[in-house]
């Protein structure tokens, strides 16, 4: 694994921390979600789904 790679894979598990204090019966969260826009295809790093809202959580480092 790549330096580069490694720092954004590291970045992206500094997340599940805070996101562990959330109340699990009221969000889901979906990590390295790889979806399908027509032809192409994109990534993203954290989605966190609620009853009011849906967030796209993008980790640089």
């Amino acid at each position: 694994m790549s330096k580069k790679s490694e720092a954004g894979h590291k970045g992206e598990c500094s997340i599940d921390f805070p996101l562990s204090f959330l109340e699990p019966k009221g969000y889901y969260i979906f990590h390295d979600l790889r979806l399908q826009d027509q032809s192409r295809f994109f990534q993203l790093d954290t989605l966190l789904i609620s009853k009011k809202y849906a967030l796209i959580i993008e980790v640089k480092k």
